[in-house]
């Protein structure tokens, strides 16, 4: 079936070839007709409701605030114009008024690559990790919230000497701290995003519209992360869905009531995540097991607050509102995984000349 907008042009981009799609969006690849320069075009679907329309106006307005953000995609244009196009299913014309952000083209989605996780090595693994957790940290800075981080929301995109790096995109439900909310307050209660990556207080509607909420979401979809790039797998698909009921238990009560409950399963949720992390385990180098599931159990915590950084000296400080932290610890799992490798390279040797 003929796709109706291929072959397009859009205010001077020359639509190609489909990409894929989101919930709301259409992404294809496009050609800017006046230089030649391949882009990428993220088309509103036809019919989107006023929601969704805001949600995508919302995104657009944030990848240009963070425009600046090397590991954030990089947003080149946003527009809208007048199309006449024959939609699927139909015969007659329409004109249409599509509106798109131009993006800068991806080589892949870093969910191709955990599609084939055992086949990418653990430095490039962790590359790719720190280079999230450097966008997230770079969307913090800037007051701006996630809410959905996993891999299907990385783009990869080739450097020098065939290398990859990844960049956070799809920030369809993205948050601006410094401004008003886009939506009202019950909006926030849940992710709205795949629950097979959503932080357990959220399965249980306990969100609030607040920083402290928003950035431990985000901190828990980097736990998620991780797992998936040692598993495959988002981890509350392997933790929290095999026991269903939590999805639902309790949903009637009032919040004050639903909270207090959701508390006093901590210890429990605890235990579904450890089996979840024993999982894992084996995945990972010896070099780095320990302090990997450690990070994965602390980002991953039922308790939001505990995913920020430890106690220290018997008094919390207050809860950081960069990465700089998350970004130490990754930036210690790579330099301890290269010393482990250059000294397993020095035995290999010793062991040759003897």
């Amino acid at each position: 079936m003929t796709d109706p907008f291929v072959g397009q042009t859009l205010n001077g981009y020359e639509i190609t070839r489909y990409k894929g799609q989101g919930a709301f969006s259409l992404v294809y690849e496009a050609n800017h007709v006046a230089s030649g320069t391949p882009v990428a075009i993220k088309l509103l679907k036809p019919g989107a409701v006023p929601e969704q329309i805001r949600e995508f106006d919302n995104e657009g307005d944030l990848l240009v605030a963070l425009s600046g953000a090397a590991n954030v995609v990089n947003i080149l244009d946003t527009q809208t114009c007048p199309l006449t196009v024959t939609l699927t299913g139909s015969t007659i014309p329409m004109t249409i008024v599509a509106r798109f952000h131009v993006l800068e083209l991806a080589d892949g989605c870093l969910d191709e690559l955990v599609a084939r996780i055992d086949q990418i090595p653990w430095n490039e693994r962790l590359s790719l990790y720190r280079d999230v957790v450097l966008g997230v940290h770079q969307m913090h800075c800037g007051s701006v919230v996630h809410r959905d981080v996993k891999s299907s929301n990385c783009l990869l995109f080739e450097k020098p000497m065939q290398t990859l790096m990844a960049k956070v995109n799809d920030l369809g439900r993205a948050r601006d701290l410094r401004r008003s909310a886009i939506a009202s307050a019950i909006h926030y209660r849940t992710g709205r995003g795949d629950p097979n990556f959503m932080p357990p207080e959220l399965l249980w509607q306990l969100g609030r519209d607040d920083a402290v909420t928003h950035r431990s979401a985000d901190l828990y979809g980097l736990g998620s992360l991780m797992y998936e790039l040692v598993t495959g797998q988002g981890l509350t698909s392997v933790a929290i869905f095999p026991r269903a009921h939590v999805l639902h238990a309790d949903l009637a009560l009032p919040d004050a009531r639903r909270s207090l409950q959701y508390r006093a399963r901590h210890d429990e949720l605890r235990s579904w995540i450890e089996s979840a992390l024993a999982i894992a385990e084996p995945g990972i180098p010896k070099a780095i097991t320990w302090p990997t599931v450690d990070l994965i159990r602390q980002l991953c915590n039922p308790d939001p607050l505990l995913r920020f950084p430890k106690v220290i000296g018997g008094k919390r400080r207050p809860l950081p509102a960069d990465l700089n932290w998350l970004l130490r610890r990754t930036d210690i799992l790579i330099k301890t995984l290269s010393n482990a490798e250059a000294q397993r390279i020095r035995e290999g040797r010793k062991k040759a000349r003897s």
